[in-house]
């Protein structure tokens, strides 16, 4: 008797946002729609309640169009129902996914090759080992708020989508056993949301802090504590600067003050009189040569309105940093 041959796995690979995709495992026959109660749930205008449906035939997949009202096309072509082959470009309405099958032979990937970010969804969401990327600025003002960004994933993502929606948890959500629980600790700061929840199959997702310092200047040792089950499973932490507020305002006040000084000092006529005093007959002389203390309060003015921008950006335009974490759960 002749064994039937080992399957070979196969996915789909939802693109869930733009250059994020999601990897469901292609097993069973589901439905994919908009309707939550789908295999596959796509919230998407476009897509049907029940769009399509993808199964397996022997040790092939297939997908059938629902009588969906845009239609389901592969590689640009519209079907009613068609068998699937490795790297399939598959749309319904605008969501795009793409089918995989594993193939030794094959190097390299439809979406590998893209250079997307690749995000996977396991099957066994509570004993895989998650992946956390911290983004956050080295450098902020005081009193000015900054955001702290975290994207929580089954594999490494080498940067976080910024088309990916950011969702807040709710304040009053229970602490349960499925959700890791993320908690700033930053000294002499506001932090909004004190704390947010994610739940461990919720992947991939993404949360946001907004980091206020009260302080006005120094460094702040800031953390992120992961907390699961009333135990810390890792202390990340996020140090940054706080520089000083009140630089960039001293340059603007002298940005408005120096030409206005300039003008009432042009009013007066001072002669030059060598019996001044060698300093002020030296820095009356230098700035008649200028063209007179108008002209000089003014290029000061626009001196200091310059180096008061320059101040106020040093902190805006840092950069941020990426901190790559790993959370056995």
């Amino acid at each position: 008797m002749q064994s039937n041959p080992e399957k070979k796995k196969q996915w789909l690979s939802v693109e869930i946002v733009p250059g994020v995709y999601q990897r469901f495992s292609v097993e069973k026959e589901m439905t994919i729609g908009r309707e939550e109660s789908n295999g596959i749930f796509l919230n998407a205008p476009s897509v049907s309640g029940k769009h399509a449906a993808v199964g397996i035939e022997g040790n092939q997949a297939w997908i059938q169009d629902l009588e969906s009202t845009n239609g389901t096309f592969i590689n640009q072509v519209q079907i009613k129902r068609q068998y699937l082959k490795d790297q399939d470009c598959i749309k319904l309405g605008e969501a795009r996914m793409v089918f995989e099958e594993e193939n030794p032979e094959r190097k390299n990937s439809w979406i590998k090759k893209t250079g997307d970010v690749f995000l996977d969804k396991a099957d066994n969401f509570l004993s895989q080992q998650k992946h956390v990327l911290i983004r956050f600025f080295p450098a902020v003002l005081a009193s000015s708020s900054s955001p702290i960004q975290i994207l929580f994933s089954s594999v490494p993502a080498r940067d976080l989508p910024d088309a990916m929606e950011v969702r807040e948890s709710c304040a009053i959500l229970e602490e349960s056993h499925g959700n890791i629980r993320i908690m700033p600790v930053c000294p002499g700061c506001l932090v909004n949301p004190p704390f947010q929840d994610i739940q461990i199959g919720e992947t991939p997702a993404k949360r946001e802090f907004w980091i206020t310092p009260l302080s006005q200047e120094g460094k702040v040792n800031a953390s992120l504590h992961f907390i699961h089950k009333e135990k810390i499973l890792k202390i990340s932490k996020i140090p940054f600067s706080v520089l000083p507020l009140y630089l960039h305002r001293i340059f603007f006040a002298l940005a408005l003050f120096l030409p206005i000084a300039g003008i009432l000092l042009d009013l007066p006529a001072i002669s030059l009189n060598r019996n001044l005093p060698q300093l002020v007959y030296s820095m009356v002389f230098f700035i008649r040569m200028l063209g007179g203390p108008s002209v000089c309060g003014f290029l000061a003015g626009t001196l200091c309105l310059g180096m008061g921008f320059a101040s106020f950006w040093r902190g805006k335009k840092k950069g941020y940093c990426l901190l790559q974490e790993e959370l056995s759960v």
